[in-house]
C-alpha cells in the first residue's frame, strides 16, 4: 500500500502520541506509588513512636515542633528520592527513547532521537515535583504526631513494665514448672528403685 508523506508523518505522530502517554502513566503511576510509601512509612513512625513523641511532649516540645519534626523527615525522604530518582530516570529515558526509535525505523522512517543530557533545570523539576509531594504524603501522619498527649509516654512505660513482668512470671513459671517435673521424676525413679530392692 502507497502512502502520501502526510498521512505517514501523521501516523508517526499519533504514535509518539501514544508513547508519550503511556510513559506520562506510568510516570503519574510511580507518583502516586512514592506518595502511598511515603504516607505509610510516616504512619508506622508515629505509631511505633507514640511513647517517644510523648516523652518529648513531656519534656516541653511543643505540638508545633512535633509537627515539624516529622514533616522534615518527610522531606529528607523527598530529597534522597529525587537525588537517587532524577538519574534513574535518565536511564530509564533512554531506554523508553531507544524502544520507541526502533518501533519508528522499522515502521516508518529513520529517525535520530536522543535524550538530552541532565541539566539543572531537571534537578530542580524533580525536587519541585517531589518536596511538595512528600509534604502532602505526610501531612495527615506529622498531625496524628502532633495530637499525641505527654501521657503517652506514661502509658507506653506502664506497657513496657507490663510486659517485662509478664515476661518474668512466665519465666519464673516455666522454672517451677520444670523444677516440679524435675521432682516427680526423681520421685517417680525413687520409687521404682524401692520396688526393685523390695522385691529382692
Amino acid at each position: 500500500v502507497v502512502q502520501r508523506p502526510m498521512r505517514r508523518g501523521e501516523a508517526v505522530e499519533k504514535m509518539l502520541a501514544a508513547f508519550h502517554f503511556n510513559l506520562t502513566m506510568l510516570g503519574g503511576i510511580a507518583l502516586v506509588v512514592g506518595v502511598f510509601l511515603i504516607h505509610n512509612t510516616l504512619v508506622v513512625g508515629v505509631m511505633s513512636r507514640r511513647a517517644e513523641i510523648g516523652m518529648l511532649r513531656t519534656l516541653g516540645v511543643t505540638r508545633g515542633q512535633v509537627l515539624r519534626l516529622f514533616l522534615t523527615e518527610a522531606l529528607l525522604f523527598a530529597v534522597a528520592g529525587a537525588l537517587v530518582g532524577v538519574p534513574l530516570a535518565r536511564g530509564l529515558a533512554d531506554g523508553a527513547v531507544a524502544l520507541t526509535r526502533t518501533t519508528v525505523n522499522t515502521l516508518y522512517v529513520a529517525q535520530e532521537a536522543q535524550v538530552p543530557p541532565l541539566a539543572g533545570a531537571h534537578w530542580l523539576l524533580g525536587l519541585g515535583v517531589a518536596l511538595p509531594l512528600a509534604l502532602l504524603a505526610a501531612a495527615r501522619p506529622a498531625l496524628e504526631a502532633m495530637r499525641v498527649p505527654p501521657v503517652a509516654a506514661v502509658r507506653g512505660w506502664e506497657v513496657e513494665k507490663a510486659r517485662s513482668a509478664g515476661g518474668r512470671a512466665g519465666r519464673m513459671a516455666a522454672l517451677t514448672l520444670r523444677k516440679a517435673c524435675d521432682k516427680m521424676h526423681i520421685n517417680l525413679c525413687n520409687n521404682r528403685r524401692g520396688r526393685i530392692f523390695a522385691n529382692r
